[in-house]
């Protein structure tokens, strides 16, 4: 990784999303809490996110009634410093996303929240390094608004809906988009506040399933072009029990 002058940097927050549930690892509890290798899931992104010098704080987002599990288990009970405040869960992710957002605005008043470097993480990638990090804070700082992604390995394609392909994309056009997403704060704060006031006294989001992740959103409400920065192919996202085994592996023994 090239080396850097991060004397004058912006202030960066993290926001780890880890409002999942156990639906589809078939467990009673919410996946980001499940032990692996000793430690609860959500534990190593939030280690990383301690230990990165990159990251000057974070606000962790969790549903409504884990809240008070997340503070004495995950956050007392490891001494994680660098979360500043637990911010409630929405409806879909894009919800927690405002949340989180909101919530760091209501802390750091708006200029200065506006003025920092974003990164919106999900709690169940475990694999969040350094070296990630880095790439999408440096992405971010000087384009604006990146993405971690790693080329596709797969052929990939396209279907009618009803099982027939209809075509297949170039592979050496497509990447697999991961987390963290980052942004320059004004972005950030424009893209979703133009959200929220759509959501605002909505019962269903059925208008809103063209949102695939937070850079779908910064994109569509400010027009600014994402650029993708190398993510590693470790970071996977544990959603069914058949991850846990590769997590187990991977992640170091605690």
């Amino acid at each position: 990784m090239e080396k850097r002058e991060t004397e004058n940097r912006r202030r960066c927050t993290m926001i780890v999303l880890a409002g999942g549930s156990g639906r589809r690892m078939g467990a009673d509890l919410p996946k980001q809490f499940l032990k692996v290798n000793g430690k609860p899931l959500i534990w190593y992104a939030l280690h990383a996110v301690e230990q990165s010098p990159l990251v000057d704080d974070c606000i962790l987002v969790a549903a409504k009634g884990e809240l008070p599990y997340v503070e004495t288990q995950i956050l007392d009970k490891y001494d994680f410093r660098k979360v500043m405040a637990l911010a409630e869960g929405g409806r879909e992710r894009f919800e927690s996303v405002i949340h989180g957002l909101q919530k760091l605005r209501e802390i750091k008043g708006a200029e200065k929240a506006a003025s920092r470097i974003v990164m919106i993480h999900d709690g169940a990638r475990p694999f969040l390094t350094e070296e990630i990090i880095e790439a999408c804070f440096w992405g971010a700082e000087e384009n604006g608004a990146c993405v971690a992604a790693v080329p596709s390995k797969d052929t990939v394609a396209i279907s009618d809906g009803t099982g027939i392909e209809v075509a297949v994309p170039d592979r050496r056009l497509l990447y697999q988009v991961q987390t963290p997403q980052s942004f320059r704060g004004n972005l950030a704060y424009e893209a979703f506040d133009k959200l929220a006031g759509e959501l605002r006294g909505r019962d269903r989001l059925d208008d809103f399933s063209w949102i695939t992740d937070d850079a779908s959103v910064v994109a569509h409400y400010t027009g600014f072009r994402i650029r993708l920065v190398e993510g590693d192919y470790r970071n996977i996202k544990v959603t069914t029990a058949e991850d846990l085994p590769v997590a187990e592996l991977f992640l170091p023994k605690k």
